[in-house]
């Protein structure tokens, strides 16, 4: 595991970060989803368990959805909540999705939506230290681009940033360099890979077979 893995880009994120945790369901997993962006669909989730033989009955009710729409809800969700919901239940990992977003509110002071946020890496960084797999689902926000301060943390506590962009054939997959400048496993050398997306998915399969959420990221564009 190679700590907190941060999948990040374009909104086609949020359809694999989804179906990477619908992979872990498939495997016995229990999973505590944070969403800052009501993005989870049971839906999705039932029709990926139809296609898997299995009961969307079963799947679902081993994820524990949690929703904010404050980052100060979010902040108590993640820093007062979680931490005992994982061990309660207990989880086999934690899905965040749309941390960003509640901080860029023009109604709290940046000083004190960045020192929350900070709080909420902390908090995601003490699970990672006590062994739980977190994967953060991080789609690009218009606000961003004004106020990046928010992705930048989450890519400074990463292990492992996935980056899935556009590119001129389909979309561009970017393995980032850890913080000692090695490149985990799986890596795909020196470059970006550019390819159109069903090439894409057969570069994921074959190529990322490391780490909990790496496996399953691998699986779940199959």
């Amino acid at each position: 595991m190679a700590g907190l893995i941060l999948l990040q880009g374009v909104p086609f994120v949020m359809r694999l970060g989804l179906t990477m945790a619908v992979r872990s369901l498939l495997a016995g997993d229990r999973l505590c989803w944070v969403d800052g962006v009501n993005a989870f669909d049971p839906y999705a989730v039932a029709r990926l368990a139809k296609r898997a033989g299995r009961s969307p009955k079963e799947l679902l009710a081993r994820v524990y959805v949690s929703r904010a729409f404050t980052c100060h809800q979010l902040h108590a969700l993640v820093v007062g909540r979680l931490p005992r919901a994982v061990s309660e239940l207990p989880a086999d990992g934690v899905v965040a999705v749309g941390l960003g977003a509640t901080f860029h509110d023009d109604e709290v002071p940046v000083a004190e939506a960045t020192a929350l946020f900070d709080e909420v890496v902390r908090g995601l960084e003490r699970l990672v230290a006590q062994g739980v797999p977190v994967l953060v689902v991080n789609p690009y926000l218009p606000q961003d681009y004004r106020e990046p301060r928010f992705a930048q943390a989450l890519a400074r506590a990463a292990g492992v940033v996935l980056a899935v962009d556009p590119a001129e054939d389909g979309l561009a997959l970017r393995v980032r360099p850890d913080r000692k400048g090695r490149v985990p496993r799986p890596a795909f050398g020196g470059c970006p890979q550019r390819s159109g997306s069903a090439v894409l998915r057969a570069r994921l399969r074959s190529r990322l077979r490391e780490g909990t959420w790496a496996a399953a990221l691998a699986g779940a564009v199959g």
